[in-house]
C-alpha cells in the first residue's frame, strides 16, 4: 500500500496520495503514511501496523461504520483498538463451534473468530467474495498481532 509508483516522467509517488491530490476520491482516504504492504518491504514495521494495514485493505471496505459488514466492527486503519469493537468481544455471527470464542481473544489466536474466518474456505469465509484460497501471509500477520496483544483498552 505504501509503495511508490514510478511514473513515465521519472517521478516516484504514492498512488493513493497522487489520486487523492488529483481529486479522484469523493472522500479523501486520509494519510496513508503508516500503512505497509505484505510482505513488508522494509522488514521492520511493527506487527500491529502490518496487521492493521492488512485489515484496512482487505476488510474495512465492508467492516466500517455504515458499511455492509455484519457485527458492527470498524476495521479501518485509523480506528483505535477500542473503536474496532473486536477486542474481547463476543462474536455476533456465530462462534464456528469454538467454545469461548471472541472476535479477537488477546494473546489467543485459537479462540479468535476474526482469524478463523480468514482460515476457513467454507460458509464462514472472510472475505466472502473474490477469495478462494487462504492468504498465508495475511493470516500469519493477523495471528502474530493477536499473539502480541496483552489485553484490551
Amino acid at each position: 500500500l505504501n509503495g511508490n509508483y514510478h511514473y513515465p516522467n521519472g517521478i516516484a509517488a504514492n498512488q493513493i496520495a497522487t489520486l487523492d491530490h488529483m481529486g479522484y476520491f469523493a472522500i479523501s482516504p486520509g494519510d496513508t503514511g503508516d500503512w505497509v504492504s505484505l510482505p513488508n518491504p522494509l522488514g521492520n514495521a511493527p506487527v500491529a501496523h502490518r496487521a492493521r494495514s492488512y485489515l484496512h485493505a482487505n476488510c474495512s471496505g465492508c467492516h466500517r461504520p455504515g458499511g455492509t459488514g455484519q457485527g458492527g466492527m470498524d476495521l479501518r486503519y485509523q480506528a483505535s483498538l477500542s473503536q474496532m469493537n473486536v477486542c474481547d468481544q463476543d462474536p455476533t455471527e456465530g462462534d464456528m463451534g469454538i467454545p469461548g470464542a471472541k472476535r479477537i481473544a488477546p494473546s489467543d489466536p485459537e479462540h479468535s473468530i476474526l482469524l478463523h474466518r480468514m482460515l476457513t474456505l467454507g460458509a464462514y469465509r472472510m472475505p466472502p467474495l473474490g477469495s478462494h484460497v487462504v492468504d498465508s501471509s495475511g493470516t500469519q500477520v493477523i495471528r502474530s498481532w493477536i499473539e502480541s496483544l496483552t489485553g484490551c483498552p
